[in-house]
Formats: structure tokens, sequence, C-alpha cells
């Protein structure tokens, strides 16, 4: 289902961006499968593949992220992780090409590390998150720190790249504004997670903010 959801993602952002030449838009996704749809709107015949920074592509949807890149020959997945390491044992377990493949070791929560990570990238996909631990305190500083801070890092480092392509935000369903004054039980008892729905809500504020071609897809929760 996950895969699905990020699939539709994608799709659904590159159709409303084509639709309404509008190419910022904050998409909220129904969990139903969707023919994938480029990144961008480019001729089937291209100089070279467009090459896409995964961040966070050793998580679940980020490997998915990867995967689908990989099915597209106009597309190079550059996948962005914090442990060289981690993501050789998380692609094998997904099946994916481990090695034959540029890999950029980098953090979002060590700014310094990340504008070499942006160096020759055309579009960058943030599906970073942190891990929650059941323990209050602990998951309001990741939250802070990877939800918020360093999403907020990574925009920064696409800035001063002068990305040339897309940012493409993974965020939330629940991370907007609307569901934050309404606050119902479904958004207390995600939010209760470190406060990551606030984190993720400030983390796309910056990015509403920022000159990049960003879209910000929240698709929902599932398995």
């Amino acid at each position: 289902m996950r895969r699905r959801v990020i699939l539709a993602a994608l799709s659904a952002l590159e159709a409303v961006a084509l639709a309404s030449h509008n190419r910022r838009a904050v998409l909220s996704l129904p969990l139903a499968a969707a023919p994938v749809v480029p990144l961008a709107a480019e001729p089937a015949a291209a100089a070279r593949p467009r090459r896409v920074l995964v961040a966070g592509a050793s998580g679940r949807s980020g490997r998915e992220c990867v995967r689908a890149l990989d099915g597209d020959e106009r597309y190079t997945a550059v996948p962005l992780v914090r442990s060289l390491e981690r993501w050789r044992v998380a692609a094998a377990a997904a099946g994916l090409e481990a090695t034959g493949r540029t890999v950029v070791e980098a953090d979002v929560t060590a700014p310094a590390t990340l504008d070499r990570a942006l160096k020759g990238i055309d579009d960058v996909i943030c599906d970073v998150g942190f891990v929650p631990t059941f323990d209050a305190e602990a998951d309001r500083r990741a939250a802070l720190d990877v939800d918020r801070d360093g999403v907020v890092a990574l925009v920064e480092a696409a800035e001063r790249a002068k990305l040339p392509g897309r940012f493409v935000l993974v965020s939330s369903l629940l991370a907007g504004e609307a569901a934050a004054r309404d606050r119902t039980a479904s958004y207390r008892m995600l939010n209760g997670l470190g406060g990551v729905l606030a984190a993720q809500r400030a983390a796309e504020a910056r990015l509403r903010e920022s000159p990049l071609d960003w879209p910000i897809p929240r698709p929902g929760a599932c398995a």
C-alpha cells in the first residue's frame, strides 16, 4: 500500500501541475493506485536522464521512490542516506540494485554535509522523517531535528545550489493549517508522536516561501 501511495503522489502532483500550469501545489491524496507520471514534462528523448536526489532513500517509501525512478529511463535516482551500510542492507532487502549507482552519504540534521549532495542534481524528492520511539521528549526533539529543521536545511541547500528542477516534499495528511485548527481526534493522535504534524507544517511553510519549484503531496497513513 505504501508503494501505491508514493506512486499516486508522484503521478497526481504532475497531473495537477500540467493541468494548471502552476508547478507549486499542496496535494492531499487518496489511498489509491495511479499510473506513474514523470516529475517533469520532458521530451521522450532527453539529452540525459534527470538526476533525482531521493532524501530518506533507506526508508520504506524512500526505497519505493527509488524503485519508481529506476523504472523510467528518463531519470537516474541518487539516494541520499545517513549510512551507506544501512542503505546496502535496506536496498538488498527491497531487491534494489545496491551497487553501480551513485549514493550520497549526508545527513539533513548536519547542514554542512548537504551542499555537496546537491551537486549535479536536477530534482529532489524529500521523504525524510523521524522514527518514533514513543519516548515523548526524544520524539519531540527528533521531529524538530528531522521533520522541521532537517527539511528546511535541505530546502536551503537546494536554494544555494539553484536547483533547476523540482523540490518534491512528501509530507503527511493532516499537516495543513486547517487540520491544526480543527484538531480532530486523528490529528491529535498523529501529532501526539513528538508533535510531528506541527514540525511538518513548519517545514511546508518554509518551502512555500522558497523560489524553488515545489509540489507538496500529502499522502495518507498506511501500512
